[in-house]
């Protein structure tokens, strides 16, 4: 596997969300709290979302697991917006610090925005969420923010290099990615 390869792998958000999910939970919640919201996040998003991308490529009717087509990313809007907005309802529900469902209602907007915008150009997502994981992460820990960032940029870089992306569909998830943490931030610093 080349480098670039490798790097949008790492990055790629079924991954990245769910360590960014556990580093947050595990940070502002009891150990067993925590551990009790990262399977519920993975349970309600991650597993359904990746069967059926996986279950949509292994038909034939997508080309990839990063689900490249923008047509085909309208159909996985379709099914990851709904699924997020149960996690943003039961961190609302849940008796758990502001930041959890903040955070899970900013992952909503930033997908949400991505699925408005795919019109007329598809966003990266691996580098929307990377950068907001990132910006976010600056809450938690500056070293760990920087290191994400870093990853961020690393796979803003691998989504062009592998032609999965052109470089201003990059800067489009970039600068979604911080438009929304910056909301996000901002929010939590008024509560």
């Amino acid at each position: 596997m080349n480098f670039a390869r490798c790097i949008s792998v790492i990055g790629h958000p079924f991954l990245l969300m769910p360590l960014f999910t556990a580093i947050v939970a595990y940070n502002v919640l009891p150990p067993r709290q925590a551990m009790i919201a990262e399977i519920i996040a993975v349970a309600v998003v991650i597993i359904p979302a990746g069967a059926y991308t996986i279950f949509r490529v292994h038909r034939g009717t997508w080309g990839n697991l990063d689900v490249s087509d923008q047509r085909e990313r309208s159909q996985f809007y379709g099914i990851l917006l709904p699924l997020l907005l149960i996690i943003v309802i039961i961190a609302w529900i849940a008796e758990v610090p502001t930041s959890i469902p903040l955070g899970a209602l900013a992952i909503l907007a930033l997908v949400g925005a991505a699925f408005f915008v795919n019109r007329w150009i598809k966003v990266s997502l691996h580098t929307g969420f990377g950068v907001f994981a990132a910006l976010a992460m600056f809450l938690i820990d500056q070293r760990a923010g920087t290191l994400v960032l870093i990853l961020a940029l690393l796979v803003a870089w691998s989504r062009v290099a592998l032609g999965r992306h052109t470089a201003r569909e990059v800067l489009l998830g970039g600068t979604l990615g911080c438009l929304v943490a910056a909301a996000f931030i901002t929010t939590l610093r008024y509560l």
